[in-house]
């Protein structure tokens, strides 16, 4: 930067310029005043045009750089070669994304009794009744399921008018997802995320149609 007929050089000598800079005092900033002999002030804004042509930066951006502060603006790498620090910089953010963080690490499998599949088998352990929620008032069938995979036990609903005279202890049953949102809960049944798709190997929708008699076990 120039204050009268003298350009503030700091801590550097752009080309074009021609001043020894030990023989200049320094300023508290450390900056160094060079006088420059000139005889217009076309000549003084054609020097200081080589300055921001050569470092490609504009006068506040070199003061700033001499003095140690961060380029102003992006924080992002910038330039021919920063692919790989964006990359880099993409992957460690990525992690603050909770979907992303519970769909990498898996926690939604390890979490979920059927880990995963779409189906399973277990063991009837006994009928419950689950009480609707507001504002329906009514006592949902349901059975408690051992799973034989893993031995986890869950609360399976009973669709159908009927279903729960059909289901006995020790039975053998298919559960699956009953549909909920993201694998949760469905309707007015709090906290039951499955349903009895068969019974003994026999659909309990045709039991409930009376289509087929469920086969003793």
């Amino acid at each position: 930067m120039w204050h009268g007929r003298r350009v503030v050089l700091a801590g550097f000598t752009p080309p074009g310029l021609k001043c020894n800079l030990s023989k200049h005092s320094k300023s508290p900033d450390n900056s160094v005043s060079c006088p420059l002999s000139l005889d217009s002030m076309q000549e003084i804004d054609t020097q200081i045009r080589k300055i921001v042509t050569y470092y490609s930066l504009n006068i506040r951006s070199v003061v700033y750089r001499s003095k140690g502060f961060e380029r102003m603006g992006s924080k992002s790498p910038t330039g021919e070669f920063a692919a790989r620090q964006l990359v880099r910089k993409r992957k460690k953010f990525r992690w603050s994304d909770r979907y992303y963080k519970r769909r990498t690490l898996r926690l939604d499998v390890k979490a979920d009794p059927l880990q995963g599949a779409p189906l399973a088998r277990g063991i009837v352990l006994e009928k419950v009744g689950v009480e609707s929620k507001q504002p329906n008032s009514a006592i949902r069938k349901c059975v408690r399921t051992q799973l034989i995979k893993n031995g986890r036990s869950i609360t399976a609903f009973l669709p159908g008018d009927g279903a729960l005279n059909l289901v006995d202890e020790h039975d053998e049953v298919v559960v699956g997802g009953i549909g909920g949102s993201r694998g949760g809960a469905m309707g007015d049944i709090p906290g039951v995320r499955w349903t009895v798709v068969m019974v003994n190997g026999v659909s309990l929708k045709e039991l409930v149609y009376g289509r087929k008699q469920k086969p003793m076990r």
